[in-house]
């Protein structure tokens, strides 16, 4: 994931947005990490003990979460004046695409407790939208920027997703051969189930990354003055182990633990190039290309 469109301007939030932000920002951060913790406590005990009650409430929660998470990042959204985001903001929204993913795919898909895991995460992620900024300069945003950066975010939160599920999946799977049913494995869909989720993510963010790396190379001029030389190889390595995975699948019937070595390793490429290069220039740098 690239982007940068090589023009820095000081790009200060406006004394009103700093202070209703500031005012704001922690208390429904904490509401919405409390609200997805909920939620994956429900999903477990409600794939332990399913009942219509249990579903009901497992819904909301994930509705409530999901309505002011989506609150607080309006507020950002604005006071930004576009995805001119800070690391934490940053990792709040990509939280902000799993939680979505997963309640859509609950309409079709009998995920059981898998959800419980995944909203687990989304918690994690979203409690970082609370920490303060660390850089003074801002990217100008554009539309084209604004676009590239979505696409980027969907593809970590999807390619996300697909880590999560296969490390299920391969544990799972050994657990099941081992003729060991912990709870944690019993709160878990078939394994039909969750390779289907696997799949169906890992396409959706491969095909989300594609597009992104296409419209980021327009934002490069210069590699090394932008700070994207890593950050470029390295988004270019996993999407070579995604696109090995997929033809692996097509082909040779990849699945199980290769399919989840590649997919790790894919997302630990991914997020080194995107949180890493972002940690160097905003925390070390105290600069900002978006």
């Amino acid at each position: 994931m690239l982007h940068g469109n090589g023009r820095l301007c000081n790009h200060p939030r406006s004394p009103a947005g700093i202070a209703g932000h500031t005012f704001s920002a922690p208390l429904l951060t904490l509401l919405v990490t409390a609200l997805y913790i909920a939620a994956a406590a429900a999903h477990w005990s409600g794939a332990l003990r399913p009942s219509a009650t249990r579903a009901r409430l497992m819904r909301a929660l994930v509705v409530a979460a999901l309505a002011i998470h989506t609150v607080d990042l309006s507020s950002i959204l604005r006071n930004e004046a576009g995805f001119a985001l800070s690391i934490g903001d940053a990792l709040s929204l990509w939280g902000w695409v799993i939680a979505v993913s997963t309640l859509v795919a609950g309409f079709f898909w009998p995920l059981k407790g898998a959800p419980a895991f995944l909203y687990g995460l989304v918690a994690v992620l979203a409690s970082f939208a609370a920490e303060p900024r660390t850089y003074h300069e801002a990217v100008a945003p554009g539309f084209a920027i604004n676009v590239h950066i979505a696409l980027s975010t969907f593809a970590a939160g999807w390619l996300s997703i697909t880590a999560v599920c296969a490390v299920l999946l391969v544990v799972q799977s050994a657990r099941l051969k081992a003729r060991r049913m912990d709870s944690w494995v019993r709160v878990l869909p078939p394994v039909e189930i969750l390779e289907r989720a696997v799949f169906a993510s890992l396409g959706a963010g491969f095909a989300a990354l594609t597009v992104a790396l296409i419209t980021g190379l327009l934002f490069v001029y210069d590699l090394k003055a932008q700070h994207l030389s890593h950050k470029l190889w390295l988004s270019l390595l996993a999407w070579a182990l995604f696109a090995t995975l997929l033809v692996g699948r097509a082909r040779y019937g990849w699945r199980g633990r290769t399919a989840a070595r590649l997919t790790v390793g894919g997302f630990f490429a991914l997020s080194l190039a995107y949180l890493g290069s972002k940690f160097v220039l905003e925390v070390v740098l105290g600069r900002h290309w978006g």
